[in-house]
């Protein structure tokens, strides 16, 4: 509508006719006229533009909100389940209720780049692991990862596939998800969580030698840290036992 109103504004043939063959003051009080009312509604299209410029950033920004909230949702969920699944399996020769310990994974930041529907999928299958369904959580995972093979969640996926397994003592399955981490997944924050865990299924397992050599190279790699503490801890234990 703005532009038929613009057309509807452009000389006529009759004024053009007048402003060509120089008709003095009336021609160039028309053709003045016309340049005004002209510049009058450039200037109001680009306010118009400038309006739906900013409902457009405001847009994104709202999606950009939402991905940071559901980010840190997976956070603080990640940062809870890390102790509560390890802590549910009673480490060995201690009394029935176990000893609480920590996966020393850390709290890994959660990527925000995956799609909703990627995000909605490792959250339903990781709220499986920290509601206690450790069983459910395995194929759920599972099932999350044949989909999304090279998605944002892929190596926190895997991880928590690996604890999965670990806490219902399928220690094969829980080893090679654990090392798929090592082999895959060098630059994620689980990486550390990933060495502790194939140390303590070593030990599990009654492989001394292997669980000292990677609990040695944890202890190593990072110290003054609760992954390294739990090493030392661990081959603290192992020294007393004599194995």
């Amino acid at each position: 509508m703005r532009l038929r109103a613009l057309e509807s504004r452009l000389p006529d043939a009759d004024r053009l006719a007048a402003i060509e063959q120089g008709q003095g003051g009336q021609a160039a009080a028309i053709l003045s006229a016309d340049v005004e009312y002209l510049k009058g509604e450039i200037r109001t299209l680009r306010g118009l533009i400038e309006q739906l410029t900013h409902e457009v950033q405001k847009q994104q920004q709202g999606q950009r909100q939402l991905y940071s909230d559901i980010d840190k949702r997976l956070q603080a969920l990640e940062s809870r389940v890390a102790t509560q699944v390890v802590s549910s399996v009673p480490e060995p020769n201690t009394d029935a209720s176990g000893q609480p310990t920590q996966t020393g994974s850390g709290t890994a930041p959660v990527p925000i780049s995956g799609s909703m529907g990627e995000q909605a999928e490792y959250l339903a299958a990781f709220e499986m692991l920290q509601n206690g369904k450790t069983k459910e959580a395995i194929p759920a995972f599972q099932s999350f990862l044949a989909k999304y093979p090279n998605g944002s969640y892929t190596a926190n996926a895997t991880y928590w596939l690996g604890e999965a397994n670990y806490v219902n003592k399928n220690y094969p399955q829980a080893l090679a998800e654990f090392q798929r981490i090592v082999a895959r997944y060098p630059e994620s924050q689980k990486l550390s969580g990933a060495l502790l865990k194939i140390g303590y299924i070593h030990y599990e397992t009654r492989n001394y030698a292997e669980a000292r050599a990677v609990l040695e190279k944890v202890k190593a790699s990072y110290p003054n840290t609760n992954v390294g503490t739990l090493a030392v801890e661990r081959l603290a234990r192992m020294s007393k036992e004599g194995v």
